[in-house]
């Protein structure tokens, strides 16, 4: 008995966590391709029932699992070829700056990280002018202490799944 109560007491420390089983993997990898195909047409993919389908991405929905579904951008298409990652260098960490930094145009991602720097900014630009506009802007925020920039000179993987 107190095995189980052992196992249940870990298991509950993970209600919020999904443990993918091979064909949630499946269906997830599909979608990640492209999540406008329909239910019927993931299943004929990965060889299962348009219902399994159905209940398995309803679930993963429900459980937060898939947060949404968006499109694929092509930057280089809207003249935003140039990637740039950014790191910042805070004097009071990263949380007062949160907020302003997910508003600033042309940000695709920011992350608190460890190591000598408290911030990593994904951002895109046209061109090293409107680069140097941007860490203008970051300089310009309250207990920025430096920024090393990083231009990417080729994306190897860009997908997320």
């Amino acid at each position: 008995m107190q095995y189980f109560k052992i196992i249940f007491n870990i298991w509950s420390v993970y209600d919020d966590i999904m443990f993918p089983d091979k064909t949630d993997v499946k269906i997830l990898k599909v979608i990640t391709e492209n999540s406008r195909l329909s239910y019927r047409k993931i299943a004929k993919k990965i060889e299962v029932s348009t219902l399994t389908v159905l209940s398995r991405m309803k679930k993963m929905e429900e459980s937060g699992v898939i947060k949404g579904y968006s499109a694929l951008i092509d930057h280089k298409k809207l003249g935003l070829g140039m990637t740039v990652i950014i790191e910042v260098k805070t004097s009071k960490g990263f949380s007062p700056l949160r907020e302003q930094l997910k508003k600033l145009e042309n940000v695709y991602g920011v992350w608190g990280v460890t190591g000598h720097s408290d911030l990593m900014i994904l951002a895109k630009f046209s061109d090293t002018d409107m680069l140097s506009k941007f860490t203008k802007k970051i300089f310009a925020l309250p207990n920025i202490e430096g920024i090393e920039t990083h231009l990417v000179l080729e994306t190897l993987k860009e997908d997320i799944f």
